[in-house]
């Protein structure tokens, strides 16, 4: 006979997969460090609510270095965001930690103000959390659409889409245009180095490495898009800061066993560029003599953009070489400032 009685009770209770679904998805903050960005935080605040990632699943929060343009009306007039000030250092990374006390979920993502994220970052981004090991995630900075020549030069060079490919790097690097950690591992390493103007975000990086190993993963499809430095100055500054950050990275881990960039390897890279100067002036010169059977302005000037930016570099190295003594003296142990002001 059938027994209806036992056959439903030896059913299972239906299952409700929505629920089962948005259980599994983690909750996230979203932080975005800012200081007179009135250009451009609109634009990336859309971009941010834009996503494909359930909108009651993350939050946004803003957190304002002193800004004196009217980047905070732009961004108090948006529902829903929380906007925290400090005003106590100009760091972006002290900026980024008063967000990360205000954050909540297991997992904290940081992108900057002159970002755009695509529809899909926030769910690529946070897709290899599902491996318990993974400590921290990297997406892919892209550029934005040049809108002047040195915008182009800079595309053209793509120099935040290479920073995970970068040669002599010590350990996996990250950087805050495009990056999530778990919450535990920002607490457990203290943030980032507030001391540190520039380079804390590769030197947090390596410090979780240093001691959870294979924890990094790269997600290729998870993207942003920076929007460039639009003048000579711009370009200048953006170089000289990539090289006082690594002449600082180099101060705090040469000691390291298999360190890749020893004082040697920076004095010769050092002498290298000293001597590419001098063939970008002779290819401007070279260039200027042929522009009236050309002209092509971006042909003329592209030697002068790559003299610009090498010499930005160059001249952040020889800064970051003096103030640490020949790498002798570890910054991480006091507050810098921008020493370009």
């Amino acid at each position: 006979m059938y027994n209806s009685t036992s056959e439903e009770q030896t059913q299972s209770p239906p299952c409700n997969l929505e629920e089962e679904l948005i259980q599994s998805i983690p909750f996230v903050s979203v932080i975005v460090p800012v200081r007179n960005g009135s250009k451009t935080i609109r634009a990336c605040l859309d971009s941010i609510l834009n996503q494909d990632y359930p909108p009651d699943q993350f939050k946004i929060i803003v957190v304002d270095n002193d800004s004196t343009d009217n980047t905070m009306d732009i961004v108090s007039s948006y529902a829903g965001i929380t906007v925290l000030p400090q005003t106590e250092v100009h760091s972006s990374y002290a900026t980024r930690n008063v967000g990360v006390n205000y954050a909540e979920g297991d997992v904290i993502v940081f992108t900057d103000a002159d970002c755009l994220p695509e529809p899909t970052w926030l769910s690529k981004l946070i897709s290899p959390f599902s491996d318990p090991h993974v400590m921290a995630v990297g997406g892919m900075v892209l550029d934005s659409q040049e809108v002047n020549l040195v915008e182009k030069f800079q595309k053209e060079v793509s120099l935040l889409s290479k920073y995970h490919k970068t040669l002599h790097q010590f350990l996996k690097p990250l950087i805050t245009a495009n990056v999530a950690f778990r919450k535990n591992v920002l607490d457990e390493f203290n943030c980032f180095n507030a001391n540190l103007y520039t380079g804390s975000d590769i030197d947090l990086a390596w410090r979780v490495q240093l001691k959870y190993g294979d924890c990094v993963r790269y997600v290729q499809d998870a993207v942003v898009h920076h929007q460039h430095r639009s003048n000579l100055k711009g370009l200048f500054r953006q170089y000289r800061r990539h090289g006082f950050g690594e002449i600082f990275l180099d101060a705090i881990y040469h000691r390291y066993p298999g360190y890749p960039r020893p004082l040697r390897h920076q004095i010769r890279r050092v002498g290298q560029q000293v001597w590419a100067l001098i063939t970008y002036l002779r290819s401007f010169v070279y260039r200027l003599l042929k522009y009236p059977f050309h002209r092509d302005r971006f042909y003329l000037l592209r030697p002068l953009f790559w003299f610009v930016a090498e010499s930005g570099n160059v001249w952040g190295k020889l800064q970051g070489l003096w103030v640490t003594r020949g790498l002798r003296s570890n910054p991480a142990t006091r507050q810098w400032q921008d020493p370009g002001g």
